[in-house]
């Protein structure tokens, strides 16, 4: 009997509207990238029999009868990720509480794990920025609708390594055209003093606008300086990608703690 392919590591990442689908190997190649358009105001039932067929699909235009070693989602929203649910969805609301693992085991016998975007960004930015002795990273997400911050760790208590939080309630939210006010920038290091003090991490990832980036910059250095921290503040990279790369990267991770690859 001929030899299978190794099985492949699979890639969700969906929207209000749209829903990609990405089969790579366990080198992180990709092997097949698909978008499919999704049905408007799907429940839980039907959202997970329209996922699953859009996986199935892709499987089959590969041709290479290909079994799948993980499956990680890239949900819209915050996650839990220790249930697998998505707790509040930044688009579809009929959406809040999906239960992403569970719906999806229903037709798959796979390990799978539901993340928010914020992980899987920070998962891309962890591998793309590769600097040597990094223990700990902090990713922060500012824009027009949410302030949000994600924190992977080696050396400090975070679930799974990673944790996401909304703190919009804490942060600004910084649109494009705000004006800019230094007591502002000021006022958002601060209200991120005790995390950082907690986590001390190596590198700050700033995804904002990128006029909002060099005060951003300035005020988290001068913060980072007073707790006696030596880090690296960095732009998040301008790549559309990078939500489905690190949700590859995610399922590589789950393939692996379940001795998969």
């Amino acid at each position: 009997m001929a030899n299978l392919p190794d099985p492949a590591l699979v890639a969700v990442q969906f929207s209000d509207s749209t829903v990609r689908v990405v089969l790579a190997d366990k080198s992180h190649a990709i092997i097949r990238d698909e978008l499919f358009e999704i049905r408007e105001m799907l429940d839980q039932e039907q959202w997970a029999w329209d996922i699953g067929g859009y996986i199935a699909t892709v499987f089959a235009l590969d041709g290479k009868k290909r079994s799948a070693a993980a499956i990680a989602v890239c949900c819209p929203g915050f996650v839990d990720e220790s249930s697998g649910r998505l707790i509040s969805s930044r688009g579809n609301p009929i959406w809040d509480d999906l239960d992403v693992v569970s719906e999806l085991r229903g037709h798959f016998d796979v390990p799978i794990m539901a993340t928010d975007e914020l992980r899987a960004a920070l998962r891309a930015e962890m591998v793309s920025t590769d600097i040597p002795g990094t223990e700990s990273m902090l990713y922060l997400r500012l824009d027009e609708r949410s302030s949000a911050v994600a924190a992977y760790s080696t050396s400090r208590v975070i679930f799974g390594g990673v944790a996401s939080y909304d703190v919009s309630s804490m942060l600004p939210i910084l649109p494009q055209t705000l004006e800019k006010d230094a007591e502002m920038y000021e006022s958002l290091a601060i209200n991120l003093s005790e995390a950082l003090g907690y986590i001390k991490p190596d590198v700050i990832i700033i995804d904002a606008f990128a006029e909002h980036f060099e005060s951003i910059k300035i005020a988290l250095e001068k913060l980072c300086q007073s707790l006696g921290l030596a880090v690296k503040v960095l732009p998040a990279k301008a790549d559309e990608d990078r939500l489905i790369l690190g949700t590859v990267y995610l399922a590589s991770n789950l393939a692996f703690e379940n001795r998969l690859y």
